[in-house]
């Protein structure tokens, strides 16, 4: 994983090779608070049938500069992601912040994170999208937005 902090290497249970931050104090010290308000600003607004271009695209950029947690496990070397399904599409499930994670994550898997532009790797044709923060405030990322912002990644 990288580290938010300093761009270093850092994996589960260990310090940062850079800037020697311990795995949990890492996790814990990440939030999105901003992006957690938009989701909201954007949910008013569609429901109020106004435009939410400057917000989407503020998300945007949110997103770009985030790094959020995901709940994955390593299995014979080999990624198990936590998803969830619409009846139709699967969405890999991201979250803000540690305690987002734990509302809704209940099972004994350790969270991870990355840059956004590398959570977009995870995303291959099996998947629509990303669902963040399943069980408090939700956001919907589908395939739409993503090309329209993300297309180049």
């Amino acid at each position: 994983m990288i580290c938010p902090k300093c761009g270093g290497i850092i994996h589960v249970d260990e310090n940062c090779d850079k800037c020697g931050i311990d795995y949990y104090e890492m996790i814990d010290s990440i939030r999105h608070d901003e992006m957690r308000k938009l989701f909201v600003k954007i949910e008013e607004l569609q429901l109020e049938h106004k435009r939410i271009g400057i917000e989407e695209s503020l998300f945007a950029v949110e997103l770009m500069n985030s790094s959020l947690l995901i709940p994955l496990d390593v299995i014979d070397n080999r990624l198990s992601i936590m998803t969830v399904s619409d009846g139709k599409h699967d969405f890999i499930l991201l979250f803000t912040d540690k305690e987002a994670y734990e509302n809704y994550v209940k099972e004994d898997i350790k969270p991870r994170t990355n840059p956004f532009n590398m959570i977009l790797d995870l995303l291959d044709d099996d998947f629509e999208g990303f669902l963040i923060n399943l069980g408090s405030e939700t956001c919907a990322i589908g395939r739409k937005f993503l090309d329209k912002y993300f297309l180049d990644n």
